[in-house]
């Protein structure tokens, strides 16, 4: 007897996230109807929701299906929507060990609309302990992805890649303080911890991601080894000062320029000296 689509997925080591989903677009694609026996209640319900998604004609339409199916709704255009930031947020969210509830807080979503998008869009939550199947994820570039600029600047998939990396590594926490630090605009609510990041902590976010997000973790990992150690130096050495902690920010900055490693978002040692504390005038 042939197994169900379900449970070939719950076994498969090549699964991909969005197997659902996928599954319903190439149906749609081909014409066809979900299989009863093989395939799963939600194929079958998003599959229905898609037809008539696509067969919208009108406000009206559109207001019933968002009345009878609003948090379907809610996921579906999510995903589809160009804007990958928030898909990105509550994807590393999910990818650690928060509840469903939780998570549905922290992105402004019901638990339903949160349920819907693990198991459409990113169906990770049953193999949080399969480390590699996780990681290969984490690492693997996405279908279309513009290649990275000429001078290294990380990309928007870059970060959203290193959103994933620190929440599976780090845990919820550690993901607010990055998303506080790197996300352009931060449209979760944050914990008062990460909302309050001193400079030192937030230079050392950017310089990681920076570093993870270069050609140099691969091709020299002694030297990021080194970089990582003089930037723990300096903030060792901002603890232990007599005086009122000084973050040697400059110094930090021309370690990494020397390696060609640009910090995002970061003025240069010339602007700050020029701008002064106060920034420009």
């Amino acid at each position: 007897m042939r197994r169900s689509r379900e449970e070939f997925q719950r076994a498969n080591p090549f699964r991909d996230p969005a197997w659902r989903a996928n599954r319903v677009y190439a149906l749609l694609y081909e014409g066809h109807e979900p299989s009863r026996r093989r395939d799963g209640e939600l194929v079958h319900a998003y599959h229905k929701f898609v037809r008539r998604y696509l067969s919208i004609r009108g406000r009206k339409a559109y207001a019933r299906l968002q009345a009878s199916h609003p948090a379907l709704l809610l996921v579906h255009e999510l995903a589809m929507q160009e804007d990958r930031e928030v898909p990105a947020i509550l994807e590393a969210y999910l990818l650690t060990d928060l509840s469903l509830d939780e998570i549905a807080h922290r992105i402004g979503m019901t638990v339903e609309a949160a349920t819907y998008y693990e198991q459409l869009f990113f169906c990770v939550r049953d193999r949080l302990d399969a480390t590699d199947w996780i990681l290969g994820l984490l690492c693997a570039q996405g279908d279309g992805e513009p290649p990275r600029p000429r001078d290294g600047t990380p990309t928007t998939a870059d970060r959203h890649r290193f959103y994933k990396k620190m929440a599976y590594q780090g845990g919820h926490r550690i993901l607010d303080i990055v998303i506080a630090v790197l996300s352009p605009h931060i449209v979760i609510p944050l914990s008062l911890a990460a909302r309050d990041v001193d400079e030192a902590v937030r230079l050392r976010v950017k310089a990681l991601y920076a570093l993870e997000s270069s050609p140099l973790a691969t091709c020299n990992p002694l030297k990021l080894i080194q970089l990582n150690q003089k930037l723990a130096a300096q903030e060792a050495s901002a603890r232990q000062a007599d005086s009122a902690p000084s973050f040697n920010v400059e110094a930090i900055l021309a370690e990494f320029a020397a390696c060609g490693i640009k910090i995002p978002n970061t003025p240069d040692a010339a602007s700050t000296r020029e701008g002064g504390r106060d920034g420009p005038n």
